[in-house]
Formats: C-alpha cells, sequence, structure tokens
C-alpha cells in the first residue's frame, strides 16, 4: 500500500493567525494506532491528500514558492506542488470546531504537495505565513525528521525565517502576551459596555427628536399663520420653552455624538491590538493559541 504522511497547520476564521496541527499519519504507524478511534477531521485531510496529490500546481504559488525557496532555504527543498484547496474549510467542520484549515502539507508515496484555503488569495501576508509553515514542515521532513508537532526543531527554522523577514511576525514574551490579551479582554468588557449604553442613548434620543422636530414645526406655522392675519402669536414663554427644549437636545447629540467618536478610535486601536496580539501569539512559534480574538465590527 502508498504510504500517506499528512501535515496540516490551521488558522482559525477571522484572526488568520491562530495555527492548529493534526497528527501525523502514515501506513507504518497507523498499525499501532488501532486502539485509537480516527477523527472525521483525520480522515477528512487524508481524504483530501489522496484526492489531491495530483493537483497540478498554480504558477503564482510556485513563484513564492520558489522564491521563499531561495532566499530561505538555498534551495534545499525540492519544487514541490502548490495548490489552492477549498475543501480544506471541510476539516474544521468536521472537527466539530470553529477554525478554518488553511493550510496542509502531504506526501503520499514519492509525491508531496502543500494545499492551501483560497482565502490567502486577497492576504499576501498571511499567504507568506501559510506557506512558510507549511515549507518548515516540508523541509524537516525532507531531512528525514518526520514528526508534525511545533517542537524545538520546527520552531528553530520558523523562527529563523521570521528573522530574516520571510513573513512578517511579532516577536514577543510569554509575559508580553499575557499582558495583551489581559488588557484586550479588559478594554472589549468596557468597549461593549459602551457600544450598549450609546445604543440606550440612541433609543432615547430618536423620539425626542422626533418629537422635537414636531414642536418646533408647529410653532413655525403657528407663527407664520399670526404673520399673515396679524394675530394668535405664539407666546415669549412658549418660544423660550421651545428653544431650552431644543438646547437640550443638542447637549445630548453632542455628548452622544463625541462619546460615538471616542468609541470608534478605541476600537480601532483594539482591532490593532487584536491583530498585533494574534501575530505575537502564534508566530514565530508556529502555536495553536486556544482561543484567537476576534476584531470588532
Amino acid at each position: 500500500m502508498t504510504k500517506v504522511v499528512l501535515i496540516a497547520a490551521g488558522a482559525v476564521a477571522l484572526t488568520g493567525a491562530a495555527w492548529s496541527m493534526s497528527p501525523g499519519w502514515s501506513e507504518k504507524s497507523q498499525s499501532k494506532k488501532q486502539a485509537a478511534s480516527t477523527t472525521s477531521a483525520d480522515e477528512r485531510q487524508r481524504q483530501l491528500l489522496k484526492e489531491a496529490i495530483d493537483t497540478p500546481p498554480e504558477p503564482a504559488l510556485m513563484a513564492r514558492f520558489a522564491s521563499i525557496n531561495g532566499k530561505h532555504f538555498a534551495n534545499a527543498l525540492t519544487a514541490i506542488p502548490v495548490t489552492w484547496e477549498p475543501r480544506l474549510a471541510d476539516v474544521g467542520a468536521a472537527a466539530g470546531r470553529s477554525f478554518k484549515l488553511l493550510g496542509m502539507f502531504g506526501q503520499a508515496g514519492d509525491k508531496s504537495i502543500i494545499l492551501l484555503h483560497p482565502s490567502l488569495k486577497d492576504d499576501a501576508a498571511a499567504l507568506d505565513r501559510a506557506l512558510c509553515h507549511e515549507m518548515v514542515h516540508a523541509y524537516l521532513f525532507s531531512i528525514g525528521d518526520t514528526g508534525t508537532d511545533h517542537g524545538e526543531a520546527f520552531k528553530k527554522v520558523l523562527h529563523r525565517l521570521s528573522n530574516e523577514g520571510a513573513f512578517v511576525s511579532i516577536e514577543a514574551t510569554p509575559e508580553e502576551r499575557a499582558q495583551l490579551r489581559e488588557w484586550l479582554a479588559t478594554e472589549e468588557t468596557r468597549l461593549a459596555e459602551e457600544r450598549a449604553s450609546l445604543d440606550h442613548l440612541q433609543a432615547e434620543l430618536d423620539p425626542e427628536r422626533i418629537a422635537l422636530q414636531q414642536a418646533v414645526d408647529e410653532l413655525n406655522a403657528r407663527t407664520a399663520a399670526a404673520n399673515a392675519t396679524g394675530r394668535g402669536f405664539p407666546s415669549s414663554e412658549e418660544a423660550a420653552a421651545t428653544n431650552a427644549r431644543r438646547n437640550a437636545y443638542n447637549d445630548r447629540a453632542a455628548t452622544m455624538n463625541r462619546r460615538g467618536l471616542e468609541f470608534r478610535i478605541a476600537q480601532e486601536e483594539y482591532n490593532r491590538q487584536v491583530a498585533r496580539y494574534n501575530l505575537m501569539a502564534t508566530y514565530p512559534d508556529g502555536l495553536d493559541d486556544p482561543a484567537p480574538v476576534r476584531k470588532r465590527d
């Protein structure tokens, strides 16, 4: 039977950063695992590899592979076909989890392939990260390291690629990651509370705006009629009360607009820090973050 080895790395949807690793598989090792049940996600990955192993490579992806291979691996890797595979998205669903598998390296017999999810087409930085990740697995496999984890050997090579600028990453200590994660959690709570408060204020202001406009329109209509007939003018008290009501509304609306602007600025900063965290939590270690942070809409 044909020996099949697959190595997968996936990124959680919306972050483009946190990676997960599925166990490698080969016919030789399978006999040792008869007592353990094979997950549907593992089975789906093996199926994809077998079905995709002869897929023609994508020229643009091969050009990027060749560039990284030349600059960062001294052309040590053979030209492994790299192609798009939308069915990688099936793996997360098969595992009963909400991640999107973005990349997978595998070998069947003497054939190897790297599969990448098409969602990477619109994000060159994420594409480079995913491709470099898979190329590190391919490189280690080529020198006889068939382990499928993100151990020290994997980290060492990925660190080197990161330092050489093969992909965008952020170096951070575990303490720095923890501090930023704590800030994000606190800020997420604050932003959620402020958003709820702004929504409540908007719900109060909307009917007040409509009622105030009706009152102003009515007062203006009475004034116009009085100007035409010379009688029936609104009293100065009525005009003063309407003006006071209008000024109070304008003050509340101005406060809401200021808070809304501050909220948008804070949310943009939060999202920027989310992007930083997701990068530093993932690269250059290549480890899977158990709970990647989502950006706020």
